[in-house]
């Protein structure tokens, strides 16, 4: 409805992103909205595009806010870390993970950092999805693309996700996972 109202009024060429926040328990899931989001996007201006705006993952079980009754790990939340930074990257779409540190509020102390926090506020420890992530953004820098050519088969009952790393136009990497089911530990 806004973006109707933007182009009535000839203003839509004043936005080019559209942020999202999406908390899919599978980080994979968010395949198919994005790209009907995207589309949508599309209908209003051809420069107009979608951006991950927020999303993140908790490191224990919660019982308020994103992604809350599940037996999140530290382990678990490295590998949603992991996953959804490269779903993005497949997709084209900037992202960023919810949140640095955690962050206390009133009612409790949110486990989504990648630096632990005490109920004072004082750094603890870097988990690892501070590292997980830390590696991802070594490897997909600007000059990597992704290239939805690369194929895999495997001998897995499970689904794979598949995306080519692609440098100065050659394939110098894949990146390949579990993508049907919530991580594990």
């Amino acid at each position: 409805k806004c973006l109707e109202e933007l182009k009535r009024k000839g203003k839509i060429d004043c936005i080019d992103r559209i942020s999202y926040h999406s908390y899919y328990r599978n980080p994979d899931e968010v395949v198919a909205n994005a790209d009907s989001l995207r589309a949508i996007c599309k209908q209003y201006s051809d420069k107009l595009d979608i951006i991950q705006g927020e999303a993140g993952c908790p490191s224990q079980l919660e019982y308020t806010h994103a992604m809350r009754d599940l037996p999140w790990t530290e382990y678990k939340q490295a590998k949603w870390d992991a996953r959804r930074m490269a779903t993005d990257f497949s997709l084209g779409i900037h992202s960023s993970i919810f949140t640095m540190v955690d962050l206390r509020y009133t009612n409790m102390l949110q486990s989504f950092g990648l630096v632990r926090m005490n109920l004072l506020s004082e750094p603890q420890y870097l988990r690892p999805s501070y590292y997980t992530v830390q590696h991802m953004c070594s490897v997909l820098t600007t000059e990597i693309k992704p290239n939805l050519s690369v194929t895999c088969s495997a001998d897995t009952q499970k689904e794979i996700r598949v995306v080519g790393l692609e440098k100065d136009g050659k394939i110098v990497g894949a990146m390949l996972w579990f993508c049907g089911e919530l991580p594990t530990d």
